[in-house]
């Protein structure tokens, strides 16, 4: 799995917004004159305030892009891998131990990647394009791990400040799935304190924690201006519902479907669930359920925010799965349905390689082409522009590139790039 998301993050290229987060951040658009630098943690934490003012509040993804955007690109796709290999594990970790199982089956394991394969949205924009991976990819295994320490950790005066940085990390990552996660958190912890008559202070310091990184991303000065320009109505909130359950239905009914099915099986067998398992199954289905609809108030629904809800839906179906594969008589019918999906997988795998690799030589030829100009004393280069991907886990299918003119934002950040006067799209 790390070597087959390897060549794909080794196919990927720099897309969209990732020139401008080389530079310390001043807007949206380069300034006149020579940018600033990133050159210490200073001039990072400068630039991050300053992008919390001026344009949102997601200081703990865009620390990660900049971050990225100082060293060679070799270092974030050996880094992204891991952590995609990492979201699976933790997926399945996480489903493995709401069902109190001893060891992980393999393949609940092998489940996990297929659902992370064939559920996430926008597999390119947000697995492997750079920006979208810190927004996504990234923010995801910090607030599903502060998730998972809450309902399963025992935390002590050793772990409490570890904690704490967790889940304000965990706040800090985005306006819909952290909030959910903070809600199902606290009503597990009020559970917790007149159910089980527990009180951990370590866990109620980083809900608190939580609160106050996604306090945050709320106060930020660039988010409320940009909200402020887009004022919603009730027109506006029922567009939005009507759009979130178009997605909902795109991109999730299969899996409610099956987890329907997975319930309705294990009617009698679930009765021997521990209250314990029931609480956070639920209170995970709760996440999921109050992430998606919470986009009902967002200005505006890329498909690409459905990440979070993709990721907790899949825990849900593994723990559901995992009892499947426990009680079910018919296992090798299962071998079989996993075998075929994972035949299947490594088809569609091979025609994506295929598309991005295609994609991959037209942006090198057009770095090369650049630097070709650069080094023959040129200040300005035209080259040719990106045909369209055939695919969404194409970083660039969806994403800003190359425009025709010279002033079209993203040239104007891609010459800053690479030092150039002007670089210009040919049809």
């Amino acid at each position: 799995m790390f070597f087959g998301v390897y060549l794909l993050n080794s196919l990927t290229l720099y897309t969209s917004d990732d020139f401008i987060y080389h530079f310390f951040y001043r807007g949206d658009l380069p300034p006149s004159g020579d940018l600033r630098l990133i050159k210490s943690i200073p001039d990072l934490v400068d630039s991050q305030i300053n992008h919390w003012q001026t344009w949102n509040g997601r200081f703990v993804a865009h620390t990660l892009v900049q971050i990225f955007m100082q060293f060679d690109k070799s270092i974030f796709n050996f880094l992204n891998s891991l952590a995609f290999v990492g979201l699976g594990l933790l997926i399945a970790h996480f489903s493995n131990k709401i069902t109190r199982s001893s060891k992980l089956n393999p393949l609940i394991l092998i489940s996990s990647y297929l659902l992370l394969w064939w559920t996430l949205p926008e597999f390119g924009k947000t697995v492997l394009w750079l920006s979208g991976s810190a927004n996504y990819l990234w923010t995801s295994i910090f607030y599903l791990t502060w998730f998972y320490a809450i309902l399963f950790w025992r935390s002590n005066f050793i772990t409490c400040l570890p904690l704490v940085i967790l889940g304000f990390l965990a706040g800090a990552t985005n306006e819909n799935s952290a909030p959910a996660i903070i809600l199902s958190c606290f009503l597990y912890l009020i559970y917790s304190l007149f159910v089980n008559k527990t009180i951990n202070l370590a866990k109620w310091l980083s809900l608190l924690s939580a609160a106050v990184g996604f306090y945050l991303i709320l106060k930020s000065p660039g988010s409320q201006a940009r909200a402020g320009e887009n004022v919603m109505d009730l027109f506006d909130i029922s567009c939005n519902l009507i759009e979130v359950l178009r997605l909902q239905r795109f991109y999730f009914v299969p899996i409610y479907v099956a987890i329907v099915a997975f319930a309705i099986s294990l009617r009698h067998k679930m009765r021997r669930c521990s209250y314990e398992e029931w609480v956070c199954l639920s209170l995970v289905l709760f996440a999921h359920f109050v992430s998606t609809y919470a986009l009902i108030l967002s200005p505006e629904i890329p498909h690409r925010v459905l990440f979070g809800p993709s990721v907790l839906l899949s825990v849900v179906f593994l723990s559901l799965f995992t009892e499947v594969l426990r009680y079910a008589q018919a296992q090798s019918v299962l071998h079989i349905i996993i075998g075929v999906l994972v035949s299947i997988t490594i088809y569609s795998y091979g025609f994506v390689v295929s598309d991005n690799m295609q994609s991959h030589k037209e942006v090198a030829y057009q770095y090369r082409l650049i630097k070709e100009a650069k080094d023959r004393g040129q200040t300005r280069v035209a080259v040719p522009r990106l045909s369209k991907p055939r695919t969404l886990y194409n970083a660039y299918n969806g994403t800003a590139n190359l425009g025709e003119g010279g002033g079209d934002w993203f040239n104007r950040w891609m010459a800053k790039y690479f030092d150039m006067e002007e670089i210009s799209g040919l049809r």
